[in-house]
């Protein structure tokens, strides 16, 4: 999965959305 952290940057969580801190 992928998720955004507040800066705009990208997670990459390994196929699970976690909470993405930024």
């Amino acid at each position: 999965a992928t998720v955004y952290n507040n800066d705009g940057t990208q997670v990459d969580v390994g196929g699970r959305f976690d909470v993405a801190l930024g």
